[in-house]
Parts: C-alpha cells; sequence; structure tokens
C-alpha cells in the first residue's frame, strides 16, 4: 500500500501530538506500507526532502507568516495532490479543517482519503467549523470522505454529535512507544546522560525529581507545577522539577520561579525530540491540560512506567480506566497537585505499583504498534472496498 500523511507538524518539531504521527508512520513502514509524509517547510534552510525512519518525508514550501503562509501551503499541497493522482491508494489528514478540504478536492475521485479529528471541546475540529469562516463548507465535502478517525473517546463522540456518518467514525487512540522497563541502574544512568548533555538537568543523589512535558507557552499548567514544587522542596530541599518543551515566555517562567524561591530547584532545559530518557530519569511525571497535546503526554509518561499526576480532564479520564492509573488534580489547582506529589515522592513502593499498572495498561490498550496494526486493518478494507468498483 502507498500511503500519505498530511501534518502540518513534523519531526524534527517536538510535541507528544508529533511523536505520535511520527512513531506511527515508522510502524506502518515496518509493516510493509509505503508511507510520504507531506508537511509544512517551516524553515527556508530545512531540505524538501528527508528520510525519517523509513519514511519519505516531503516539506512544502510555506513563504511568509499568517494568513499569506497558510495560502501558499495549502495551494502548494493541493498541486502537489493533483500532480500525483494516482501515486497514492490512501491520504491520512490530519486535520478535518483547510487542508482536508485541499485533499478531498484533489484525491476523493481517485484514492481512499481518511480524515483524522484534531482535538476536542474549544480546540476541536467540530467547534472550529462552526466558528470559523468557511467552517461549514469544509464540513460539507468531509462528509464526503472515506472514514473518520477520532483519536480520542471525546473526539469520537464530537464526530458523531456532529452528525458526522456513524458507520465512518472509527476510535482509534494515537499510540505510544512502549520503552523495556527501567530499573534503579537505568534511572541513574539516564540522569547521568542528560546531565552530561545538559548541566540544568543536574540532581543530587537520591533526589526526587518529577518532570513536566507540554507546551510552556500554555500558562496555567507550568504555573501550577511550580507553585506546587514549594510544597514537595519542603519535606525534600534538592528535589527538581524539568520543565520541558516548548516556550516562548521563558523569562516570565523564571520570574515565577524566583518568586517562589525555587531557583535552580525548577528548570527549563529547553525541547526534546525523544523524551525517552527523560521519562527513565524521573521518579514522577506531571501532565497538564493543554490539549490535544496533553494526552499523547499522558501515554508518553505511563509507558514508561511513572506515576503521573494529571490535570483532571476528560480526555484524561478516557484512558485511565478506573482511575487508578494516575493520580489527577484539578487544573490549577496547586495545593493539590503539591499533596500529590509528596505521596508519590514519598512513597516508592506505591509508586512503583502504579507505574507498573499503568505500563501494562498502555502496552495492551495503546501501544503504537497495536494502534498502526489498527490504522493497517481500516485503510486495507477501504482501498479494497474502493478498487472493487472498477474491477468488476
Amino acid at each position: 500500500m502507498r500511503l500519505a500523511i498530511v501534518t502540518r507538524r513534523f519531526w524534527p518539531i517536538a510535541g507528544g501530538a508529533e511523536r505520535a504521527i511520527a512513531s506511527l508512520a515508522a510502524e506502518l513502514v515496518a509493516r510493509s506500507v509505503a508511507v510520504t509524509v507531506i508537511t509544512v517547510q517551516w524553515e527556508a534552510n530545512w531540505p524538501d526532502r528527508i528520510d525519517y525512519r523509513g519514511v519519505r518525508v516531503l516539506r512544502l514550501p510555506r513563504r511568509g507568516k499568517g494568513f499569506l503562509g497558510t495560502r501558499r501551503w495549502l495551494r502548494n499541497l493541493s498541486l502537489h495532490m493533483r500532480d500525483n493522482a494516482g501515486r497514492y491508494d490512501a491520504v491520512y489528514v490530519c486535520g478535518i479543517r483547510q487542508d482536508s478540504h485541499v485533499v478531498l478536492k484533489a484525491v476523493r475521485r481517485w484514492g481512499v482519503v481518511v480524515l483524522r479529528a484534531e482535538g476536542s471541546g474549544q480546540t476541536g475540529d467540530c467547534l472550529w467549523q462552526l466558528e470559523s469562516a468557511g467552517g461549514r463548507k469544509i464540513k460539507r465535502l468531509a462528509l464526503k470522505a472515506d472514514a473518520f478517525v477520532g483519536p480520542t473517546e471525546i473526539s469520537h463522540r464530537e464526530l458523531i454529535a456532529a452528525g458526522y456518518p456513524r458507520d465512518r467514525i472509527h476510535r482509534i487512540v494515537g499510540g505510544v512507544a512502549v520503552p523495556d522497563p527501567a530499573d534503579l541502574s537505568v534511572k541513574l544512568a539516564a540522569r547521568s546522560a542528560l546531565e552530561g548533555v545538559n548541566t540544568l538537568l543536574h540532581c543530587p543523589p537520591k533526589t526526587p525529581v518529577a518532570v513536566y512535558t507540554g507546551s510552556l507557552d500554555e500558562w496555567t499548567g507550568p504555573a501550577t507545577a511550580i507553585d506546587a514544587w514549594r510544597l514537595v522542596t519542603e519535606r525534600w530541599p534538592s528535589a527538581r522539577l524539568w520543565l520541558v518543551g516548548a516556550e516562548a515566555n521563558q523569562s516570565q517562567l523564571n520570574r515565577r520561579i524566583e518568586k517562589a524561591g525555587l531557583t535552580g530547584r525548577v528548570v527549563i532545559p529547553g525541547v526534546f525530540a525523544d523524551v525517552t530518557e527523560l521519562l527513565a530519569a524521573a521518579d514522577v511525571a506531571i501532565i497538564g491540560d493543554d490539549l490535544p497535546e496533553s494526552l499523547a503526554l499522558l501515554l508518553e509518561a505511563m509507558a514508561a512506567g511513572l506515576p503521573v499526576a494529571a490535570a483532571d480532564r476528560p480526555e484524561h479520564r478516557s484512558v485511565l480506566d478506573d482511575g487508578t492509573l494516575a493520580r489527577l488534580y484539578p487544573p490549577g489547582g496547586s495545593d493539590v497537585l503539591g499533596r500529590i506529589l509528596v505521596d508519590l515522592c514519598g512513597d516508592a513502593g506505591q509508586a512503583s505499583s502504579v507505574g507498573a499498572a499503568a505500563r501494562a495498561h498502555v502496552e495492551q490498550n495503546y501501544s503504537i504498534g497495536k494502534v498502526a496494526d489498527d490504522h493497517l486493518r481500516l485503510l486495507e478494507n477501504l482501498v479494497r472496498r474502493k478498487r472493487k468498483p472498477s474491477q468488476s
């Protein structure tokens, strides 16, 4: 099978959602699918073609910013799809917005089109279609897609509520890689390696370490984690909190850290394309509520076998089974989060048990291998069905 995946953000852009799509593409290649990722050339000095883990990546120019840049990207996407008619058996589009509209206009007569809903609630595609100029027009054409994927329970329900055909909606939660279980020696080795790369990640021996992953521009999450960490340092004065993610307001965060008296104990080491070693080095993970990114980050932390403190959101609850696989705190609830962190850092036995259960849950239900199999089964059925009329 020849598959194109259309996504505006791909490696080296680092984030939970980007890693999930990259891992899915690589897993499909491992299953003998010829995958081409079509994405944006965000920087002029980026090569327009690369190979990523066996995936062919095409970067289409997006000169200019804002509306003009978006229009250039959409024009180039349309031209590519029309010029390559018949080259792909199926096209998988991340998001049901302008990109899906362009792809459907160019592809639906000769290939399978699958649309993946991005986000939910206030940030989701379904609400965007209602409130944005041209959104209803985009939805009318989107209804003609061969299938729709809801990568969360909430987005799946929203697709149904928005009137998309039930028999074409599939719930396939975005999967993550499940690393080998980490023991103390792995944790110490990871800490040593990270410190060698970035001295900000130094931590004294036997010191609790928490990692917050996600966008640091979404102020509520990192600010809540900083305020909560004061309670942890009352018990363990040298405890470390690593705030890892993209941010444009580091000076604002640094002022918050200084005001809390946590300079040197809360650090911002930058962006990591791969967080595997960070999670292996940590004792606990903190997940904010910057959806849809945070759901992928939650699954990554659980897959690493870490005890997790996560913002209480329906999207998070949907993957936590009975709620015993992570500790939930109200968004902005720094006092509650602080108490949770003290509990998790102070009871190694409980933390290990919760982390092991979370890892097993992800391995069984949300591993990237299972998700790739689910996608491949769906795509093969759709392509087979599309070919039948022309073969009869």
